[in-house]
């Protein structure tokens, strides 16, 4: 039997146009901001939303957050972030799986985690984060 590999969700990312934009939304759930940062062309603040965050994703120079904001637009759902206790092995297991893994061993946002993701036309269209 597999070893359980994720272990809970750390975060759901979504696409905003500009950060700014999402001023009324955090005052009306009273989010408080945990820290912002950028990462892969990419502006990001992560809220606390009880047992998970939420993170806001702005495109800076990222093409495919972008391209995902102007097929689907802002505000919804780009990834889903999980936990992992060994990235490698993580990358290592969904690999084996048949999983294409991008920017894999990536320095995160609030540069404390190493991430990576698995793309989303192997995971049925969702883009998942394994977080470290």
């Amino acid at each position: 039997m597999d070893e359980q590999i994720l272990k809970k969700i750390d975060h759901i990312g979504i696409v905003v146009k500009n950060i700014e934009s999402i001023k009324n939304l955090v005052e009306l759930l009273n989010l408080k901001k945990i820290i912002g940062g950028t990462s892969c062309g990419t502006k990001c603040e992560f809220y606390d939303a009880g047992n998970t965050m939420i993170e806001f994703v702005e495109p800076t120079s990222n093409e495919s957050i972008k391209k995902f904001i102007d097929k689907f637009g802002e505000f919804k759902i780009h990834h889903m972030a999980f936990k992992v206790d060994n990235l490698k092995n993580a990358c290592n297991y969904f690999r084996n799986k048949g999983q294409i893994i991008t920017f894999e061993n990536e320095l995160s946002a609030d540069k404390k985690s190493r991430v990576a993701f698995l793309h989303p036309k192997t995971t049925g269209g969702l883009l998942i984060e394994l977080v470290q």
